[in-house]
């Protein structure tokens, strides 16, 4: 007798065990679902990242801390075309000059990128508090971490786009090259507000030397001077890049632009990348545009 309500408590306690295993393996959570937003266009953004399954692990890295608001802003007020506030955990697009899904689509996909790197970013933030590193430093490891989601983006964006997903409009156009593409972000000033984010997080007793970067010169260039420059520097590389295509055409991006030949004046051409200092001195607005 023993022996047989041993059997059946092993088969009691198995039963147990399996119907309380069951409904945790249901419960997988849903990264996309801690994407909160009241704005139907964002609602759209966020059921084509949904479907792309190159994006739930960077959806689930910035989402590792708590949901993210994604909203719009109409007030003609927002100083880049969108940001990561990693205070307030939100996504800010500036409607004002997003138009296009396509648009929308890259810039929320950056902007995740910006928010699953919040803490190279703290960590950064506080090596610059304790004063570990000099201006340069600070400025260049910013804009490489800003850089490397850059390109873990245009990643994502091309596998959208050639598994017909994503819009080809939500393709971007950007430079590979750091040395290059850090030199832009220099002339249009958005090195510049790292820099000076730099010199109000410092210790009061380390002297720090003003920033220099590298591009010669850049602090006594004037503002068209440095557009120009940004302008031929985003341009030859485009046509160099244009060039390499055009000799091995099996190696195609799904839509390229042709070369940058003077469209409009504002950096915000040359790059959707910027960046926003945290004026409370608390945590920097990590990146912005």
């Amino acid at each position: 007798m023993r022996k047989h309500n041993s059997i059946y408590k092993f088969f009691f306690y198995s039963t147990c065990l399996l119907l309380s295993w069951q409904p945790l393996q249901a419960i997988e959570t849903n990264p996309y679902d801690s994407l909160k937003t009241q704005s139907p266009e964002i609602k759209k953004v966020i059921q084509s990242l949904a479907d792309l399954p190159e994006t739930r692990r960077i959806v689930g890295e910035a989402t590792l801390a708590g949901p993210i608001t994604i909203m719009i802003d109409y007030s003609k007020s927002m100083p880049f075309e969108a940001l990561w506030d990693c205070g307030e955990r939100r996504i800010v697009i500036d409607g004002t000059v997003v138009k296009s899904f396509g648009k929308m689509l890259c810039d929320v996909l950056f902007e995740l990128h910006n928010a699953a790197s919040t803490p190279k970013n703290d960590d950064l933030w506080n090596r610059g508090q304790k004063g570990l590193v000099d201006c340069d430093t600070y400025v260049r490891a910013a804009e490489k971490i800003e850089h490397d989601n850059v390109l873990s983006t245009v990643a994502i964006l091309k596998a959208g786009i050639d598994k017909g997903i994503f819009p080809k409009s939500s393709w971007w156009e950007v430079v590979e090259d750091f040395e290059i593409h850090y030199k832009i972000q220099q002339l249009s000033d958005h090195s510049l507000l790292i820099a000076q984010e730099y010199q109000a997080i410092k210790p009061p007793n380390i002297r720090s030397l003003p920033y220099t970067g590298t591009v010669n010169n850049l602090r006594f260039m004037s503002k068209r001077q440095k557009l120009a420059m940004a302008g031929a520097l985003y341009s030859n590389y485009l046509r160099s890049k244009h060039m390499r295509m055009m000799r091995n055409p099996q190696r195609t991006e799904p839509f390229v632009e042709t070369p940058w030949e003077g469209k409009g004046s504002d950096p915000a051409s040359l790059t959707r990348v910027s960046h926003k200092p945290n004026l409370k001195l608390e945590r920097p607005l990590f990146p912005s545009r």
